[in-house]
């Protein structure tokens, strides 16, 4: 007789647990738009920075007016974007809701990156005997990255 009684409360516990379930999954399906431009710290747009919700694969790149709209889930907030860009500092820059447009200022980055040097020799040497590393090129290699 006692499990009479407590089945019309476990039925109503595992019906509010489900919907409590559904609800959150529509929430995280919940999508916000996020929309912003990348500059340089001169104020020129910057195409093909990359810029991305911090922690997660969701972004992608500024087009040629430094332009960029992605998608985010609206459980995200306050959301960390961040921007980067080869020869630039990468900027973090914290969103707090929907509608907000980003400006996003990236200054160049001081640090220096060693220089590569290219030769090009008809003596035949054998690579592992090289002082230096050596990568041997042919014409299709040459052909390929032309294109």
């Amino acid at each position: 007789m006692q499990y009479l009684t407590l089945f019309p409360v476990a039925v109503l516990a595992a019906g509010l647990s489900l919907l409590l379930t559904e609800q959150a999954t529509a929430q995280a399906r919940q999508l916000v738009e996020v929309k912003g431009t990348v500059y340089t710290d001169a104020g020129e747009p910057l195409p093909d920075a990359t810029v991305y919700l911090d922690g997660s694969g969701i972004g992608g790149n500024t087009g040629a007016g430094g332009t960029f709209s992605f998608d985010i889930p609206a459980t995200a907030f306050p959301a960390v974007i961040k921007a980067s860009y080869i020869g630039y500092e990468t900027s973090l820059d914290t969103l707090r809701g929907a509608g907000q447009r980003l400006e996003i200022f990236l200054a160049p980055s001081l640090t220096l990156i060693s220089d590569v040097v290219v030769s090009a020799s008809r003596v035949e040497e054998n690579i592992l005997r090289a002082p230096v590393t050596v990568d041997k090129l042919n014409a299709q290699h040459l052909a390929r990255l032309s294109t």
